[in-house]
């Protein structure tokens, strides 16, 4: 019936169109407080194969069909509330006076042009970064830019790799679904620390969201989802080029990223980023560096094209990393000496095609596919993996009947094909990994309920080796009022964990490696892990001391019904790894935090946050425990100031409360004394940015400014060779107060 429905509409179309001469038509304009709005979706509430859009000028004309058929006409468009007019048989023109929904525009505060925003038209919670954000930490990666963002915390994995990770609700980045231009990017090989090889200025946007993702983006997402948008041909900058250096351990950086217009279809945008970590000290005489010598290189070219409705994409990434770190020459202690290498190859793009009979109609489809080689040294612990892999995604959306109907559906596949090879004193494993997983998902929108949006989704995918996977999802906004809405959602989430890639700094360590059933298909004897996740979101734009300000506050509740536990507390000479659930444990999360945005005057941004986590796991040896290594207080405060003569000044402190370390049973007598938990501490940064004539931009700034450093950063570092030995207690800064300078020069 739907499709004869269908087809009876198309020819009516044809039929309006043969006889165009004959046909009535409605003129009107569409008018925000007497300002004409371009883009306005105007169609027939009964009848809407006739639709078109306003002009620069608020401006449309539109085909009258018989008024048996229609005689109301709506007009919708994001951050304005839908308007209907009702039109009678002899009218030929109208004016639709649309009123602007104050909270389905972007929650942005502060006149410098905050570069944080609140995505208030999308049912989930989610947070907009501008490259300004990036800015702030002046040099570095995205893994260190973290530093200045309240909702996630960011952990050093290890003293010897010093991979820099970011966690979420109390759960390691890894249960963080990752994306580079909505395709995921750390995910196998990479999924520790991928975020170390995307450098800052690379990034032109980044959209963070706490909870569980979209069906339409797989079903890895299980305590937040990131966005990373690379900098694109279609942006405004045609070069930009980026120089820093830190003194304090002697690391330089450079970025480059040049566009070009090849013709009016084509352009092409280069990026390239080099950078290193030349110094060796050892202040804490321990007779190892205190941090590893790196070498970085990341070169990608992207290529787009736009012909009429058709857009695309494509492009390669290369990634080389080398780092390693060794005993001092001078050291009186045994020798020891670590190497980590990431080698990546990557080839990706995109096609997209908007229906030109109907502007809210599409298909797309993504691509990626890679190898991946990591390759890890510790003392006489040796790994390497390689990793081969392919993603598609396939997604249709289209209205049905009116814009307040969006449906997506779509299908996606994923092959992935690992090796890996581990040997150490005990143990030498060659690994073969293969996974085939194609899947199929559908998500509606609906929003014809008055201040009410629900978005539901599903999917199913079949993995070759773990079977069917169900993923339900369901997000929800309601506006409170016009100044607050409440958000909600839930759903589940799942896995394939891998302990050598996700928890690779923890084999730094001389603890004895536990895996179950060693060799099983590549799985080493481990289920997917499986998680579910709900929570509630508010947030409220209102007025401090007459200026615009915006407060949210959230609570999400994360539990796994099964998860990859990496046990260093059961004893302290062994690193053990089982699921959950093959011990009847169980793992879970409460999280809540609170946090103000607000402009207390002119060019002057003011961020004050609060986060609560209590995550808990247990044991194999029946202990429920607080996880290790996480911060259950977390206190934020950010300051931005900017001049009108170009100079801005940035200032962060954050506090973290004691962490606990995981010390593990039967310390031998001389170790009994070792702390549990870690101290609090206060870590305080600060920059100082000067404009010059829009081309040239300069910084100076410091980190750690309080000057405070962990001593005992490698457990037993005079003897190597000790079970005992373990640089996987990291709490704190290696080095103390830092400072940096820098520059970026831009052509636009």
């Amino acid at each position: 019936m739907r499709s004869l429905k269908k087809h009876l509409t198309v020819l009516s179309l044809i039929f309006f169109i043969a006889n165009i001469a004959q046909a009535q038509t409605i003129q009107g304009v569409v008018l925000s407080k007497n300002k004409p709005v371009e883009g306005v979706l105007v169609y027939w509430k009964n009848y809407n194969s006739l639709f078109t859009k306003s002009d620069s000028v608020g401006q449309f004309t539109l085909l009258k069909p018989d008024s048996a058929f229609a005689d109301t006409l709506m007009a919708t468009m994001l951050g304005f509330e839908p308007k209907v007019a009702i039109v009678k048989p002899n009218q030929s023109k109208v004016v639709m006076d649309m009123e602007s929904n104050t909270m389905l525009q972007d929650a942005q505060v502060g006149t410098v042009g905050n570069p944080k925003r609140i995505d208030a038209r999308n049912p989930r919670q989610i947070t907009r970064f501008s490259e300004r954000e990036f800015t702030k930490a002046a040099c570095c990666n995205l893994s260190e830019s973290f530093e200045n963002i309240s909702a996630v915390d960011v952990t050093t994995s290890d003293a010897v790799t010093g991979i820099r990770q970011i966690q979420m609700m109390g759960f390691s980045g890894t249960y963080i679904q990752t994306q580079i231009d909505n395709m995921p990017f750390t995910t196998g090989m990479i999924s520790a620390s991928g975020l170390t090889y995307i450098p800052g200025i690379f990034v032109k946007e980044m959209q963070l969201s706490k909870g569980v993702g979209s069906v339409t983006n797989g079903y890895e997402g299980m305590t937040g989802s990131l966005n990373i948008e690379l900098r694109k041909p279609l942006h405004k900058e045609r070069l930009i080029v980026n120089g820093y250096f830190n003194p304090m351990n002697g690391r330089p950086e450079f970025n480059l990223i040049h566009t070009a217009q090849v013709s009016e279809k084509w352009a092409t945008t280069t990026s390239l980023h080099g950078s290193g970590v030349y110094a060796k000290q050892d202040v804490n005489k321990d007779g190892i560096q205190d941090f590893g010598n790196q070498q970085n290189i990341h070169l990608s070219n992207r290529w787009m094209f736009i012909h009429k409705k058709i857009e695309g994409n494509f492009g390669f990434r290369y990634l080389n990393y080398n780092q390693s770190m060794q005993s001092m020459p001078e050291s009186t202690f045994p020798k020891w000496a670590s190497e980590h290498k990431d080698n990546r190859k990557e080839i990706f793009g995109m096609l997209g095609k908007v229906f030109k009979a109907e502007p809210l109609k599409s298909i797309g489809f993504r691509f990626n596919a890679y190898n991946h080689s990591l390759q890890n040294t510790f003392g006489s612990r040796v790994y390497h993996g390689d990793e081969n892999a392919i993603r598609a995604n396939l997604v249709y959306q289209s209205i049905v009947k009116s814009s307040f109907h969006v449906i997506q559906a779509g299908l996606s596949f994923y092959g992935n094909q690992t090796k890996d090879h581990f040997t150490d004193a005990y143990e030498n494993l060659h690994l073969n990994r293969k996974e085939i997983v194609p899947g199929a998902f559908i998500e509606w929108t609906e929003s014809s309920i008055k201040k009410l949006v629900l978005v539901g989704g599903i999917r199913l995918d079949h993995h070759s080796h773990f079977g069917l996977i169900f993923t339900p999802r369901l997000h929800g906004k309601l506006e409170l009022n016009k100044t607050t809405d409440l958000r909600f959602g839930g759903g589940r989430g799942q896995r394939t964990a891998s302990p050598f890639a996700d928890h690779q700094g923890l084999f730094s360590s001389n603890r004895r490696i536990r895996l179950p059933n060693l060799i099983q298909n590549g799985f080493y004897g481990l289920q997917q892990e499986v998680s579910w996740n709900t929570g509630l979101s508010v947030s409220k734009k209102m007025k401090m001391f007459y200026r615009p300000a915006t407060l949210s506050a959230d609570y999400y509740y994360t539990w796994f019904d099964n998860q990859l536990v990496a046990d260093r507390d059961s004893k302290s000479e062994e690193l053990s790894f089982y699921n959950l659930k093959d011990f009847g444990l169980k793992s879970f999360s409460h999280s809540a935090s609170v946090e103000l945005d607000f402009s207390p005057m002119r060019r002057t941004d003011i961020r004050v946050a609060y986060r609560y986590i209590d995550s808990r796991s247990g044991f194999a040896d029946g202990i429920n425990r607080f996880n290790p290594m996480i911060s259950p207080h977390r206190a934020f405060f950010n300051a931005e100031y900017e001049t009108k003569n170009g100079w801005s000044f940035d200032f962060t402190v954050n506090w973290q409360s004691p962490k606990r370390l995981p010390q593990g049973a039967n310390l031998p007598e001389s170790m009994k004394d070792l702390a549990r938990y870690s101290p609090s501490y206060t870590a305080v940064m600060a920059q100082v940015m000067k404009k010059i004539k829009k081309k040239w931009e300069i910084y100076a700034g410091g980190e750690n400014l309080l000057n405070i450093r962990q001593n005992d950063l490698i457990r037993m570092a005079t003897d190597p060779q000790s079970p005992y030995f373990d640089p996987t207690m990291v709490w704190g800064p290696s080095l103390g107060a830092m400072f940096y300078t820098g520059f970026r020069y831009y052509i636009r």
